[in-house]
């Protein structure tokens, strides 16, 4: 059996030299891809250390929103690892374990209680483009381009990953997406609904940053609460329930609210603190 390729340094989340890690700026929290001899390429211990990743900048009480980037110019991900899918391509539990690990990823991803800015500065192929699709914004740079490409390597999509594009590209736009495997332009991305925000490349990280900015100056129990109502309408829900109406009301009587509205009648800017 061929050996399965390990990455070219070991994953230590607080280490800037690892393929993937993380950074604190205030009250951005940044998640990053750092494995530029691979064109950014996730292996599976990358996929891993996701939710990893994701733990450690929730539990940042100053950390309100996270972006997920590059810390490659040009390039936010090629995908997943083809070197290393084809080693384990005969070890059904390793595949298995992979499945897992990438899908565990992706769910983390969507459900985490902040707000996840996936920041595009070029090529989000395959499951790079899986990733991003799972954060709640998604900002790219002109020069970036999409693609969702199994189907020029003889793969299968995974179904959780193509409610997700359907979800935001619609039926119309999957279909093309992934029986075509082509690649796209940003600007035509954004006008199917899988990006938000287009910039010049120039312009690109600083409007970034100002969307994060814009964010965490937010009331945080709000945006967790905004977060859990779309997903959960995104699954089906069609009316209110106890969980819904406690949140709700639970918003009047909370420091959020207080603090808001008096910053507001203030003409001030609110200082949230929960």
């Amino acid at each position: 059996m061929t050996a399965v390729p390990a990455p070219d340094r070991p994953i230590d989340i607080r280490d800037p030299s690892s393929p993937l890690y993380i950074r604190v700026d205030g009250a951005v929290g940044r998640l990053l891809i750092n494995r530029a001899d691979k064109r950014n390429a996730l292996s599976q211990a990358m996929w891993e250390a996701v939710p990893v990743a994701l733990d450690l900048l929730e539990a940042e009480a100053g950390v309100h929103v996270i972006i997920l980037g590059s810390a490659v110019d040009g390039i936010f991900c090629a995908g997943a690892d083809l070197a290393e899918l084809k080693a384990i391509a005969g070890d059904a539990d390793r595949c298995e374990a992979n499945r897992r690990a990438i899908r565990a990823a992706q769910q983390r991803l969507l459900y985490s209680p902040k707000p996840v800015i996936a920041a595009i500065p070029g090529a989000c192929v395959g499951g790079g483009c899986g990733l991003a699709l799972h954060a709640d914004l998604r900002v790219a740079s002109r020069r970036a381009r999409f693609g969702i490409t199994p189907a020029k390597i003889g793969l299968v999509y995974p179904l959780s990953d193509t409610r997700r594009v359907v979800e935001l590209a619609g039926m119309a736009g999957a279909s093309r997406l992934l029986l075509t495997a082509a690649l796209i332009p940003a600007d035509e991305a954004k006008s199917m609904g899988l990006v938000d925000f287009v910039h010049e490349d120039a312009d690109f990280d600083g409007a970034v940053a100002d969307l994060a900015d814009k964010i965490a100056g937010l009331s945080p129990f709000s945006l967790k609460a905004v977060k859990a109502t779309i997903r959960s309408v995104a699954n089906g829900q069609l009316d209110e329930d106890a969980e819904s109406i406690r949140l709700f009301l639970e918003a009047h009587t909370g420091p959020d609210a207080t603090e808001g509205i008096a910053a507001f009648l203030d003409k001030r800017t609110p200082r949230f603190t929960s």
